[in-house]
């Protein structure tokens, strides 16, 4: 059972995390112009997930399907500030 997700690549990412209020999810960027640094928190009612690095579908495992969806339907905990 995974509660951390990490997604890295060579210019922005996000970690996905358990809590006992349910996922936060921490995105960062090193693109020009995009957002930085802002946390999003998805209620545990939300998804019922156990395991970050299961499948969601054929494409997605369950902590990248939260971190696509953080934005819609989590509560934003810090907002970010833009690259210069």
């Amino acid at each position: 059972m995974q509660v951390q997700y990490t997604r890295e690549g060579e210019w922005s990412g996000y970690t996905v995390q358990r809590t006992g209020q349910g996922w936060t999810v921490d995105f960062w960027s090193r693109i020009a112009g995009s957002t930085t640094g802002d946390r999003w928190l998805i209620p545990a009612e939300a998804y019922d997930i156990v395991d970050l690095a299961a499948r969601w579908n054929e494409g997605l495992r369950c902590g990248e399907y939260l971190a696509e969806v953080a934005r819609d339907v989590g509560r934003c905990l810090r907002r970010g500030w833009e690259v210069r």
